[in-house]
């Protein structure tokens, strides 16, 4: 395998698909597919020294609270993960497709289309940043039931770094903001795109750095579970022992593990 979603790698069931933690950088995901998680496919809880980049890999018909979450466990600053190319589609989730909480989020090049879920398409709160360009919300919806809401919904705690040629279209929300929401102040900002840019002819990959300034956080939210208790079919390691903080890690050759 060459890193490219062609090459069918994926991972499909259980809880958990991947979970971070430690001071981990320069990890990367190429080319993988993360299916039918039914709590969280994700867990970037590395600090705020780690980084991650998934690079043209694709999340679909996951459920549970999240597709990705960004949460450190024990409450301080939370890594930096980078989204580059890739796509969101058909997720059920209960809080966001996308949780930021306390990190900082870089969307490039990446599509959300068809997800569900209550409080936005992508949530950011507790201090967390979001820095995102050329990136597409088509068909995304869900209500919260307790307020208004956005495809994109920040908090007052929150720092929009860059909103940059987005775009959205047909997404259904608690408001009359279909774009960003600003969750304390009630403000909306819109997406700056006319059109839904084709991902993979935007821009070569670029990684960024963000050092945002951060305001005092909020108590966190509770870290979602550990291990993930299935076997993979065609792995020797299981999902969450690839990275535990390494550095400088890559998964382009993992294919096809399958929870039960």
């Amino acid at each position: 395998p060459n890193g490219s979603q062609k090459n069918d790698c994926s991972v499909v069931g259980g809880e958990n698909h991947f979970i971070l933690g430690g001071s981990g950088s320069g990890i990367r995901f190429l080319g993988m597919r993360f299916e039918s998680a039914f709590r969280t496919a994700v867990i970037a809880g590395g600090d705020v020294d780690g980084d991650v980049t998934f690079d043209d890999c694709g999340w679909e018909g996951n459920g549970g609270d999240a597709s990705l979450i960004i949460s450190e466990p024990l409450g301080g600053q939370g890594m930096t993960v980078n989204v580059i190319g890739c796509s969101f589609d058909r997720n059920a989730n209960i809080d966001s497709i996308i949780q930021n909480i306390r990190g900082t989020l870089i969307l490039r090049r990446t599509i959300f289309s068809n997800n569900t879920a209550k409080y936005g398409t992508v949530s950011v709160s507790n201090g967390g940043s979001i820095s995102f360009a050329n990136t597409c919300f088509v068909g995304n919806g869900g209500s919260s039931g307790i307020g208004p809401s956005g495809t994109v919904v920040i908090d007052g705690n929150s720092i929009l770094a860059l909103n940059d040629r987005n775009y959205g279209e047909e997404n259904t929300v608690d408001s009359s903001c279909r774009d960003i929401f600003f969750s304390s102040s009630g403000e909306c900002e819109v997406f700056s795109g006319t059109e839904c840019i084709e991902t993979s002819t935007v821009m070569p990959n670029t990684i960024e750095t963000l050092s945002p300034t951060y305001a005092p956080l909020e108590p966190s939210t509770p870290f979602p579970s550990s291990n993930p208790t299935a076997k993979p079919s065609r792995q020797k390691n299981t999902a969450t022992d690839v990275f535990a903080g390494g550095t400088g890690d890559s998964i382009a050759d993992i294919c096809s593990i399958e929870y039960y």
